[in-house]
């Protein structure tokens, strides 16, 4: 069973780079480079004698490259068998792989949420932030474990580079798209509250979504909220948020938009309190 290229970016090629805590072989980088720039071949013939030679990072990203259905290497036995090998060593991102597989059911595998769940776990504690997300998800939707939002800010919040906020936009984002942005699971009420206790930690992310999350409920009442978001991430220089706000200046009343500008710097000033 295939699976999509957006699917394989986020998890192999991509998810490389998620930890930066791997310093790998020069096979095994220029074998990344290779399959980024869609070289298949040449990543097949750089990656496969490293691989053999017991390389944990080649044997992953061969893994992967065997899985790709555009490489015209598609080897669903291949790609299970290097991916497995590379997972026995304790590769944080064969063992990442290794779990999304089982829960999908791919590469002729049996669907195993359980399963999955213990190879994300084990795939964290080798040093997988892809695998965090991936785990915080399931805790978000309830599937294969009870939901457990709290525990799914929890394991956000630990992942490297995290800043103030992300952690509750991310789960806000979840609950807008649904599991795996199917719809599944979506809830527009909890995207607004996460997105909004985001945002009043002060994530200029969040409130740009949450503007654009109140204007598209189209709800009379929620649209003074609504501009009152779009202004405070202007004022916080989201680009996109900047973008609109120059538009919205351009054709509003200039009292009105001055008040609507005053009303967002004080929701800033005061920490987000008063908005």
């Amino acid at each position: 069973m295939s699976f999509s290229r957006s699917l394989f970016v986020m998890y192999v090629i991509f998810g490389v780079s998620t930890s930066g805590s791997f310093a790998f072989a020069d096979c095994a980088s220029d074998g990344e480079r290779a399959i980024n720039e869609g070289k298949w071949v040449e990543a097949e013939n750089i990656l496969k004698p490293c691989a053999e030679a017991q390389n944990p990072e080649a044997q992953s990203l061969l893994g992967g490259l065997y899985a790709l259905p555009q490489s015209g290497l598609e080897d669903p036995d291949l790609a299970l068998r290097w991916t497995e090998a590379a997972a026995t060593q304790g590769s944080w991102l064969a063992l990442s792989n290794l779990a999304y597989y089982y829960e999908k059911g791919l590469l002729g595998l049996q669907a195993d949420t359980d399963r999955s769940i213990a190879l994300h776990e084990a795939a964290i504690k080798a040093g997988s932030e892809a695998s965090k997300y991936r785990l915080a998800q399931l805790f978000v939707f309830g599937i294969g474990v009870s939901a457990d939002e709290k525990a799914a800010i929890a394991l956000l919040e630990t992942r490297q580079g995290e800043k103030v906020g992300d952690a509750h936009f991310q789960v806000g984002g979840m609950f807008k798209n649904g599991y795996d942005g199917s719809g599944e699971g979506s809830s527009i009420d909890r995207a607004r509250l996460y997105y909004e206790q985001s945002a009043r930690l002060g994530h200029r992310g969040a409130q740009f979504f949450l503007s654009e999350l109140l204007l598209d409920m189209e709800e009379k009442e929620m649209r003074d909220e609504a501009y009152l978001w779009m202004a405070v991430a202007a004022l916080n220089q989201h680009p996109q948020a900047l973008e609109l706000w120059h538009k919205i200046e351009a054709g509003a009343d200039p009292k009105i938009f001055s008040e609507l500008k005053n009303a967002a710097a004080t929701c800033i000033s005061s920490q987000y309190k008063n908005c």
